[in-house]
């Protein structure tokens, strides 16, 4: 048999495996719709306004401006703009290049919350601000572009996030976030858990992979 045809074979082969591999966790994901859009804007929601800014790095803190500080010089947030649509880095075509990318720099994610981060990212989505909570009832400003928010508007921030990936249980999280505070942009993979509370679950975050 020509090498020729046995390598197109085995490269059938192997795109009708993918192809069925992504079709499973695509139903997968689909059973769990309703949840798994609560959980992502949970995860959105703790992540901006219920972790203290000292468990994460800058830019969140902004420390580098005065102006733009609270007690401790904990950045003082007073307005949130996030973009109106979830980013992706696999809807193109050079996506198959780029996942061992992302999963090289996300090793230590459980697989299956690493398969559900790629497939849930293969297309993008709307965001809501009313779906988005904290308990002061604040609610972000949705733009096109969360870069192009003006500094003369802060003490703000800024966001732009990838879908959340997922385990079964929804007790890990994982999403690539594009955080702007006080003129300082931070590009980072985070990885959260969910432990019960007083009287709820919550999230918090485990790890930050900063690029």
């Amino acid at each position: 048999m020509p090498l020729r045809v046995t390598a197109r074979r085995v490269l059938v082969t192997f795109l009708l495996l993918l192809s069925i591999f992504v079709l499973t966790l695509i139903l997968i994901t689909r059973r769990d719709a309703e949840r798994t859009e609560q959980e992502q804007y949970d995860v959105y929601s703790d992540y901006l306004f219920r972790i203290p800014p000292l468990e994460k790095s800058l830019p969140v803190e902004c420390r580098e401006e005065p102006q733009f500080t609270g007690g401790e010089g904990v950045a003082d947030i007073r307005q949130y703009f996030v973009r109106d649509m979830t980013k992706s880095g696999f809807s193109w075509p050079s996506a198959l290049w780029h996942v061992p990318q992302e999963r090289r720099a996300a090793q230590w994610v459980p697989i299956s919350v690493f398969n559900s981060f790629v497939v849930r990212n293969l297309s993008t989505e709307p965001l809501i601000a009313t779906s988005f909570h904290n308990a002061e009832h604040i609610t972000p400003q949705m733009v096109k572009d969360a870069r192009a928010v003006l500094t003369t508007q802060q003490p703000a921030l800024s966001a732009s996030f990838t879908k959340a990936g997922f385990n079964r249980d929804f007790t890990n999280a994982m999403f690539y976030a594009e955080v702007t505070c006080g003129g300082k942009t931070g590009r980072e993979y985070v990885i959260m858990g969910k432990a019960p509370g007083v009287k709820y679950w919550y999230w918090y975050v485990q790890r930050v992979d900063r690029e």
